[in-house]
């Protein structure tokens, strides 16, 4: 398979198939496919087992939660041997409005997958990153993946994304 990396996103207003596109475009779009999970029947859940680099996007709800889609997935996704794959997570979040539940998707989609076997995460951002004086993320050490808040910091989102990509190609390019 010459593609190896999948990236995977739910999308309410579009916003976070903007931000999947451009990780595509900075990964390379010679070796990246990309899916809004709306399109994907339960049929056809295995394509999720045809690549070894996963990246998963979800707009974070006013509630904090992921996008209802893939509450529909994750149970496939569990029965996946991760042994030989990573999963890096991205989101996006208000954190001006909401700042309490800024990008806590990145948190719920983390909770869901950390069980399965063998899965390594990737992508890891630190808080110090990111501004914000009453997030869930206040005192963690590390967040789940890349956070990104198009309604605010709309023009920090391209460095956010290539300094995450760069991590990413850490582990990508030695594959």
């Amino acid at each position: 398979m010459d593609k190896f990396i999948g990236i995977f996103y739910a999308t309410g207003a579009g916003n976070t198939k903007t931000v999947a596109e451009e990780i595509q475009k900075e990964l390379g779009e010679d070796r990246t496919d990309i899916f809004d999970i709306f399109h994907i029947k339960k049929k056809d859940y295995s394509i999720f087992d045809e690549y070894d680099f996963l990246i998963f996007g979800s707009p974070t709800y006013t509630g904090g939660t992921m996008h209802f889609r893939w509450k529909s997935v994750f149970p496939f996704l569990k029965k996946l041997d991760f042994s030989e794959r990573y999963v890096a997570l991205f989101t996006l979040g208000d954190r001006k409005n909401y700042p309490k539940k800024f990008a806590l998707a990145l948190n719920q989609m983390h909770n869901e997958l950390k069980n399965c076997y063998d899965i390594a995460f990737l992508g890891e951002c630190t808080p110090e990153d990111y501004h914000y004086t009453k997030s869930a993320f206040l005192g963690q050490k590390k967040i789940h993946g890349l956070a990104i808040d198009q309604h605010n910091e709309k023009n920090l989102t391209p460095q956010r994304i290539q300094t995450w990509v760069n991590h990413l190609r850490e582990y990508i390019d030695d594959w």
